[in-house]
């Protein structure tokens, strides 16, 4: 029998609701690929997160340092994982290589491993929606295809350029970054900023109208983040819409192609919608013209 890989789950932001704490021990035996861990302590009495800062940070060290280990996937995403950050600053760099799995308020957890470590890690679903069966089938096959893999790749296609450049453009290749766009923003200013040079920018966002989209893409904008930036790819924007229902994204997008000397895309399947298609972080990305529409490739190497 192949050696099982060594899943530990961390709660680094807020607590799941109470029925995938219930039956998230049923859905580990579900899946006989893996072993799962995880502290019985994960989630704490707090106001706010799933645990206090402390053990959270705690927590996540130990998934870190535990060598028998060989992916972190978060339980769930909410605001927390930015706290982790400067407990991180105080640990070597780890001997084994992870795989960090998670979105949204991951994407803090992804920028740091990528950017201090340089590893490699996947934009994908949390395990509250496995535990609740808001996978399908195809998406169940691409991630266990990449968490199962020492090296797989992922092909996003129908990707649509948003300005002339992209129009233009037959062919890019970079490291591909990013996450959610309002998580990402937070880090500016902090030792813990993305660093955009030669990299493709991945972002996401749910429930944020067209406004504050604009406000992020500003500051990173003034902040001088879109110089030498391969492109942006923009995944999922769910539920960002204005409170009579008004859809100003094509708009803003548009807006944005004119002012960017920069290859703009969007249609990444991947963000808070129910398709939640896994997408290599801080690995090698290549966007091909595909006749009217483009196709990307993210490879992903333990």
């Amino acid at each position: 029998m192949e050696k099982r890989k060594v899943v530990r789950v961390i709660a680094p932001g807020f607590k799941p609701n109470d029925t995938v704490l219930a039956n998230i021990e049923s859905f580990f035996k579900t899946q006989p690929a893996f072993e799962f861990r995880y502290n019985k302590n994960i989630i704490q009495k707090h106001p706010l997160n799933s645990a206090s800062q402390e053990a959270r940070a705690q927590h996540l060290v130990e998934a870190l340092n535990d060598e028998e280990n060989d992916i972190i996937w978060c339980l769930r995403g909410g605001y927390g994982s930015i706290q982790l950050l400067p407990y991180l600053d105080k640990i070597k760099k780890p001997k084994k290589k992870k795989l960090l799995i998670g979105l949204s308020d991951i994407t803090s957890l992804h920028i740091y491993f990528y950017q201090k470590w340089g590893w490699s890690s996947l934009h994908a679903s949390h395990v509250d929606r496995w535990v609740e069966g808001r996978i399908n089938k195809a998406m169940l096959k691409e991630n266990l295809n990449l968490m199962l893999s020492e090296k797989a790749q992922n092909e996003f296609k129908k990707i649509k350029p948003i300005n002339q450049i992209a129009k233009k453009t037959n062919q890019l290749s970079g490291v591909l970054v990013g996450g959610n766009l309002i998580t990402l923003t937070s880090h500016m200013g902090t030792p813990y900023e993305l660093d955009l040079k030669n990299k493709f920018l991945f972002i996401e966002e749910i429930g944020e109208r067209a406004y504050r989209i604009d406000r992020c893409l500003t500051q990173m904008h003034i902040a001088g983040k879109f110089k030498g930036c391969k492109g942006i790819l923009i995944g999922q924007m769910t539920q960002c819409l204005e409170p009579g229902g008004k859809d100003l994204l094509p708009w803003l997008w548009k807006s944005w192609g004119e002012r960017l000397n920069i290859p703009i895309f969007k249609g990444i399947e991947t963000g808070h919608d129910e398709i939640q298609r896994p997408l290599p972080l801080g690995s090698q990305a290549i966007l091909k013209k595909m006749g009217d529409q483009f196709q990307l490739t993210v490879e992903y190497k333990a």
